[in-house]
């Protein structure tokens, strides 16, 4: 006989209910400074400690074991850059349940977040849930503009890639060392000292991190830029990290190595302010710095840039190169 508690109205009003005191606690704990809130959990934390009950056990494993391995590492995300519960980086001001569908045993309702008292156009997250054991749990949580993602999907992709990270075999000495001086760098690129650094402050204090070529060219492009605003004479981007924008701070991903070269990921990093937590890992690379160990010092010889979707990637060198062209036929 079927449970008179499971229909399509109480899974709602559980929805609405859950949603409810999501929001209202992460709320609160955004007022509150970091000495307030102390050794407090907060947003999905806080709801696998206090709402355990309200997610099947799979799901909760899943998302319990990715905070996990986030409280392991204080300086960046290595789980999901996003809020599970709504799909979004930042959890909304208020909601409103769509429409919902049962199909078996499982039931979807849709939830739309509301941002400055607009409510977005696109679904933000389809919640699933089933009757279980006598109470509605959540089963898993679709991303609302990509149908085809999943909260349970993407906790497993994360899991894989750590996994494989975890039991490649160990690094050769060359690559532990280059890696080693890539994150040197960067933290004194990224300003861990108090003191944010530029192009230019590579080109004076760190000319020995060069080669002979991508110091000579990097120190023209700076000549020229200083003596010069308009912008077609130069980059328009920060060669080091890869973007007007790369980040607060930097960490070093793969090294891989062809011949005597190295490559290096180079991920950026922002301020996680919302959460009052640890910064966020960007999902892909801003550059891949490639190396040479020259009489036992590395040297970077070349930075290169992924391409957006539809594009192929570029380097400095040839970025400089074309420059340097494009200056001469302007000349003529």
């Amino acid at each position: 006989m079927k449970d008179p508690k499971n229909n399509e109205q109480t899974c709602r009003v559980f929805v609405q209910e859950f949603y409810d005191w999501y929001i209202a606690k992460s709320n609160e704990q955004d007022h509150k400074t970091p000495e307030e809130l102390g050794d407090e959990v907060s947003g999905p934390a806080f709801a696998l400690k206090y709402k355990k009950d309200a997610f099947r056990p799979d799901l909760f494993n899943a998302l319990n074991e990715d905070l996990e391995v986030k409280a392991k590492n204080s300086k960046y995300i290595e789980g999901l850059e996003f809020d599970p519960f709504f799909y979004t980086d930042e959890i909304p001001d208020r909601f409103v349940l769509g429409k919902s569908a049962v199909s078996g045993d499982i039931y979807c309702v849709e939830v739309y977040g509301i941002w400055g008292g607009r409510i977005g156009e696109q679904r933000t997250v389809v919640a699933e849930l089933m009757f279980l054991d006598g109470r509605w749990v959540f089963v898993n949580f679709r991303n609302g503009d990509d149908y085809g993602e999943t909260l349970l999907s993407d906790l497993k992709n994360l899991r894989e890639e750590r996994s494989r990270i975890q039991t490649k075999p160990d690094d050769s000495p060359n690559n532990k060392s280059c890696r080693a001086f890539v994150r040197e760098f960067y933290d004194w690129y990224a300003g861990t000292d108090g003191k944010s650094r530029r192009t230019k402050d590579v080109v004076e204090y760190r000319s020995s991190s060069l080669s002979p070529e991508l110091f000579r060219d990097l120190k023209e492009e700076e000549e020229i830029q200083a003596r010069t605003s308009d912008e077609i004479t130069g980059l328009d981007f920060d060669p080091i990290v890869g973007s007007q924008d790369g980040g607060d701070s930097f960490v070093v991903g793969d090294v891989t190595n062809k011949d005597d070269h190295y490559l290096v990921d180079v991920y950026g990093i922002d301020q996680n302010i919302k959460r009052k937590g640890p910064g966020i890992k960007r999902k892909s690379p801003g550059v891949t710095a490639e190396l040479i160990l020259k009489d036992g010092q590395w040297i970077f010889v070349n930075f290169h840039y992924p391409g957006v979707t539809g594009e192929d990637g570029h380097d400095l060198l040839t970025d400089l190169k074309e420059l340097q062209d494009e200056r001469q036929k302007q000349s003529k």
